[in-house]
């Protein structure tokens, strides 16, 4: 989403420029100006479906979440940070398997639908795995094969019950 400022008062360019604004629209404004932006926009929109995202650079890199510890502990992450999220069936609880850092316990009572909802990049695979997408390089023999830094784990199965999700999900 995109957001234009559209005002009759030039004071708050400042704060629109500082909170990302992508324009600046002046009470009273010609055509031409909205005509302009709108122009911009649909340029930019182009010019980013062009790009091919760089495989170490997840699509959903900058979206921030927030995760409970069993402490209940608040710990702030973002997708870019997450190869996937591992359940221990021995202590009931998912763990997110991070890059760079041990693995984070997750808080009792998360379920595998409350983590998916975190970002569209997290795709459950089996009961016991929710990978990110961003990083799957590869399916073979069931087996999710991933980017670096996650391209020594060989745990990822896919289940037949995901396999044909992720198969109608992404066209496969």
């Amino acid at each position: 989403m995109k957001v234009v400022f559209y005002t009759a008062y030039d004071k708050y360019m400042i704060q629109a420029i500082r909170e990302s604004a992508f324009d600046y629209l002046l009470k009273p404004f010609e055509e031409q100006d909205l005509q302009d932006i709108l122009e911009r926009f649909v340029r930019q929109k182009e010019a980013d479906s062009r790009i091919v995202p760089y495989a170490g650079t997840p699509l959903h890199a900058g979206q921030t979440f927030i995760v409970f510890t069993p402490t209940n502990d608040m710990r702030a992450l973002r997708p870019a940070e997450i190869g996937f999220f591992r359940y221990c069936s021995e202590r009931k609880q998912w763990e997110v398997i991070l890059s760079q850092q041990p693995p984070l316990v997750l808080r009792r009572g998360m379920t595998a639908e409350q983590i998916i909802q975190y970002s569209p990049c997290f795709v459950q695979i089996h009961q016991s795995y929710i990978i990110n997408i961003d990083y799957l390089m590869i399916i073979k023999d069931s087996k999710c094969l991933l980017y670096p830094p996650f391209d020594k784990v060989d745990e990822l199965l896919v289940s037949k019950k995901y396999k044909k999700e992720l198969q109608d999900r992404f066209c496969l």
